[in-house]
């Protein structure tokens, strides 16, 4: 059977990218060669400059040569040795792995594709544009945290009402470090995290919030991703189950998720796709712009699911016809735009370069890669990773998002790829561009495999560190996959490079915020690197003000208290001094804080600290590296709003307060501290506010007690 017209339930499909149900049951293509040589190893994954042997295993026949015709590699005609280009670049990267193969569907330029005809897409892009909802409602999403694991920590089984096709083991983050969409509340409950909390009662199943859970394990390249988690027992139609559904593959792998068959196959979202490779990270992000380059992958986002039908390649799951939309179909913005030419107001001050920059940078990915229709949602949302966002990079996503909401960039100005011309398989993420194909000819026949070229990766395991001057030196942690890397940047102290990562050593005494950018480059090809920022927090007594930081419709930034102790919101460089892992709200641009004060706080002495919250729909994480010793943190906090009642956990340490500040304070617009009481023994002070919905804080300070 010919892998690139499948026969669908017996009838050729008029459609040839259209996955139905009937499809997927074949499992997979049946050669017509059945008695040609079988060579191994499949599809290896091969390093730059490495070399590999072939084999015939069966049926070799007499005559056996080997060959890789237009490849960028090389083959010993007669022994099978294999040896990879030296140089290979990941179109992307993260913790430190590929991610997917260079020529993955996901990783594919496609720019100069056509658009869709009715022969592809069952209408023409002009049609299909006309039926996707108006641009006035493109939002950033910005989603899921990353959580980045090793594979001794062991494995959990997990049971999946979805996907039971998919039951197994996985590797799952834990309380207190485990990261989760919409906060470890959402997932877990307190229940989970400190036995007897008032919050145990809390039911993750019934919770609203979608709640993703992505996972890369380093160590053994393997990504993992859970949608819908909640605890044994708590969902009444399946009380074994443990999540909605999930799946677990290889970074190197171009075979695509399981389709649905009905209720046991799919993956976590609705079009039956991975949501790591086409999620929009900070680092890939940064690095574009320093050095000029480009996001080298499709990007994701949901639409209102009642006009869109089942999947077209490379989407294997399946829905009932909605209408003329479809799951996998990619969205372009067209060539004719002059992304050169953007400007925006949403881009000021100081960082206007790197915000316009920035800008640029996505609107170039849209140009070349485009964004996928992937899941129910929002109209025109795209997702990126929760991650604490740099000033120029926030206001760089509300720049592109004004000119797509206003219509400076137009509905006409998109159209629909036909990617009809790269499929090789419906069930295989492969395309025809740059294959690097490896073929046994013999009088038996021939044989043949891809080579999956893997390029050296680099990346931090955090986008940003906080460390406080006259801690002791910290290795900030560099993920390689092979060939080493080096560490430079404009330090405040000393910085080196260690064997496994970059080592930093902060000044004695700082009276102030400051920061720097740290990068690590790939030892075997310098163009390959990462940045990430390292803000130094002053000695003594730590006071932030996170939710003040400068906007151009508003903040007030640093702030000098009664008692003269300023309470700092940037650091020298005009970047927010601490922005936790708050990105956003639900349905706004990904800013840290509403950034301005809400409601009437009356005249109090220093009431400043309390208007004005940081807030997201998330945990909001505060992770210091600080001196061994006893600690006081103060948190200021008042809730802005009524009907924004209920409990919150503030965490110190992995010990919970459980407060409600609207009922404790007495209302909206009063002010409540909260003061927890810690002993740091590893040099890293952990503070985090959890919540079901919009976690929130306005201020807080750290004071050293006494050393160990």
């Amino acid at each position: 059977m010919d892998c690139g017209s499948i026969k669908l339930g017996g009838a050729h499909c008029k459609m040839k990218r259209i996955i139905l149900v009937a499809a997927l049951v074949f499992g997979h293509c049946v050669s017509s060669f059945a008695q040609s040589p079988t060579i191994s190893p499949r599809y290896p994954a091969v390093k730059q400059g490495s070399t590999i042997a072939f084999k015939c295993v069966s049926k070799c026949g007499t005559g056996g040569t080997w060959s890789c015709s237009g490849c960028a590699g090389s083959i010993n005609s007669s022994t099978g040795i294999y040896t990879a280009p030296s140089a290979v670049e990941a179109q992307q990267s993260i913790a430190g792995m590929q991610l997917l193969p260079n020529n993955h569907i996901y990783n594919t330029n496609i720019a100069s594709l056509p658009e869709c005809t009715v022969a592809d897409c069952g209408a023409t892009s002009v049609t299909l544009m006309s039926e996707t909802p108006s641009t006035t409602n493109f939002f950033w999403n910005v989603n899921w945290p990353f959580n980045y694991l090793l594979s001794i920590n062991g494995t959990t089984p997990m049971v999946y009402k979805y996907t039971s096709n998919q039951n197994g083991n996985y590797y799952m983050p834990t309380f207190p470090t485990g990261r989760s969409e919409t906060g470890w509340l959402s997932t877990h409950g307190c229940a989970s995290c400190n036995a007897g909390s008032a919050i145990a009662a809390f039911d993750p199943f019934s919770s609203s919030n979608d709640h993703h859970i992505v996972s890369i394990i380093a160590d053994i390249g393997v990504a993992q991703e859970n949608y819908g988690y909640y605890l044994a027992g708590t969902n009444p139609a399946c009380r074994a189950c443990t999540s909605q559904s999930g799946i677990l593959y290889s970074l190197n792998q171009y075979t695509l998720p399981p389709g649905h068959m009905g209720d046991n196959w799919g993956t976590s979202d609705a079009a039956g796709m991975m949501i790591i490779p086409p999620t929009l990270r900070l680092q890939e992000w940064e690095w574009a712009v320093i050095k000029g380059g480009s996001i080298k992958h499709a990007l994701r986002m949901t639409m209102n699911t009642s006009g869109v039908s089942t999947g077209l390649w490379p989407s294997t799951g399946y829905s009932a016809p909605h209408g003329a939309l479809f799951f996998g179909m990619r969205y372009r913005l067209k060539s004719s735009y002059n992304v050169s030419g953007f400007t925006s107001s949403a881009c000021f001050g100081s960082t206007a370069s790197t915000c316009l920059a920035a800008a640029k940078v996505l609107l170039y990915n849209f140009q070349n890669y485009g964004i996928f229709l992937t899941d129910g949602g929002g109209n025109w949302n795209v997702t990126i990773e929760y991650t604490p966002l740099p000033l120029p990079y926030r206001n760089a996503l509300r720049a592109v998002q004004d000119a797509l909401t206003s219509g400076t960039i137009p509905k006409s100005d998109w159209d629909v790829v036909d990617e009809t011309s790269l499929m090789i398989s419906p069930l295989s993420g492969e395309t025809t561009q740059n294959r690097e194909i490896v073929r046994y000819t013999a009088s038996s026949g021939s044989a043949s495999t891809d080579v999956v070229l893997v390029g050296p990766a680099v990346n931090f395991s955090s986008d940003r560190y906080y460390i406080q001057a006259g801690a002791p030196s910290e290795t900030l942690q560099v993920l390689n996959n092979y060939g080493g890397f080096t560490c430079s940047g404009n330090a405040v102290g000393t910085l080196s490079t260690v064997s496994d990562g970059c080592q930093f050593t902060p000044p004695e005494t700082l009276t102030s915020p400051q920061s720097f950018t740290l990068t690590a480059t790939s030892s075997l090809t310098p163009s390959v690197g990462v940045v990430t920022t390292v803000v130094v927090l002053p000695s003594g007594v730590i006071r932030l003000v996170p939710g003040q930081y400068p906007q151009p419709d508003g903040g007030r930034g640093n702030y000098t208290d009664t008692s003269g102790n300023v309470w700092y919101s940037e650091d020298s460089s005009g970047y927010p001094t601490l922005s936790g892992d708050c990105a956003t709200t639900w349905d706004e641009t990904p800013v840290p804080c509403w950034g301005y004060p809400q409601g009437h706080w009356g005249n109090s002495p220093n009431i400043y600290l309390y208007e004005v919250p940081m807030g997201g729909y998330n945990d909001l994480r505060f992770d210091i590296w600080v001196p061994n010793g006893a600690y006081t943190i103060d948190g200021k906090f008042g809730n802005a709003q009524s009907g924004d009642e209920g409990n919150m956990a503030v965490e110190a340490q992995g010990v919970d307060q459980l407060v409600d500040i609207y009922k404790i304070a007495g209302g909206a617009n009063k002010p409540y501290d909260v003061v927890s009481k810690v002993t740091v023994t590893n040099n890293i002070l952990s503070y985090v506010i959890r919540r079901d919905k919009n976690a929130f804080i306005s201020a807080f300070s750290i004071t050293r007690i006494h050393a160990p």
